[in-house]
């Protein structure tokens, strides 16, 4: 047995949107948009931050006596440490734990950063959420059948 909404053609089709919800579209575009903004824009103030803070800290670890001692013992590993590839760490297992704290440590401060950005809009978003007015679902049923409904709001969608 074929659902009704298999035969109905919809101008949305392949786009993603629900054709039922094609005549307002802001609630899906504004989602839409927020979690793109989220999935793009945080990594990459986690990497713009990562490189700097690193670094930084392989500086401090300079001077402590462990790390140098560590840095004489495997050379070749620090130079890895010096130029490291964000997108695979897998390095940092085979590392002298003095040579990897320092690449641990800057990581983790950018990515406190990343988060506390990320709470910050969090927030943001609540008070604006806070600020919107309620829109009630419907209390009463519907007065006509589903099927010639559909096919009602797809020709006002289309027009």
């Amino acid at each position: 047995m074929r659902s009704r909404t298999n035969r109905v053609r919809s101008a949305w089709a392949g786009s993603g949107l629900s054709w039922a919800r094609a005549p307002n579209l802001q609630p899906v575009a504004v989602r839409g948009l927020g979690g793109t903004a989220g999935a793009a824009l945080l990594p990459a103030l986690l990497l713009a931050q990562a490189g700097p803070a690193i670094a930084d800290r392989y500086e401090a670890a300079d001077a402590s006596p462990a790390f140098r001692h560590a840095a004489a013992q495997h050379p070749h590993d620090l130079a890895e440490v010096h130029h490291p590839d964000l997108n695979d760490t897998a390095f940092l297992d085979r590392l002298d734990p003095a040579l990897a704290r320092p690449f641990l440590d800057g990581f983790g401060h950018a990515l406190d950063q990343v988060m506390l950005t990320a709470g910050g809009i969090v927030a943001l978003a609540f008070l604006i959420l806070l600020g919107l007015k309620q829109v009630s679902l419907r209390t009463e049923p519907p007065t006509e059948p589903p099927a010639s409904r559909a096919g009602r709001d797809l020709g006002e969608a289309v027009r």
